[in-house]
């Protein structure tokens, strides 16, 4: 889905849940990981109305290097709103 699109169009009256495309984690680096993890939250969290997770459930073929810059990313991002 066009996340920037969504952000647009209901951003103002909706909270998003999720974001994180789950289906495309077992064939990316950890480091496109981090960048889609990124993007996310910076496309869908501006603003505030985000509650950041992964979109479905993360499935045993994730590889773990994955999860790991997955919950790493979200808590580095957390970390630069709240040091605002």
């Amino acid at each position: 889905m066009d996340l920037e699109f969504l952000k647009r169009e209901f951003g103002k009256d909706r909270i998003f849940y999720g974001g994180i495309n789950t289906q495309i984690m077992p064939y990316i680096s950890a480091e496109e990981t981090r960048k889609l993890t990124r993007d996310t939250i910076r496309t869908l969290g501006t603003g505030g109305g985000l509650i950041i997770a992964p979109s479905q459930e993360l499935m045993n073929d994730v590889p773990v290097e994955n999860i790991k810059a997955l919950v790493e990313t979200i808590r580095e991002e957390r970390e630069k709103v709240l040091n605002l």
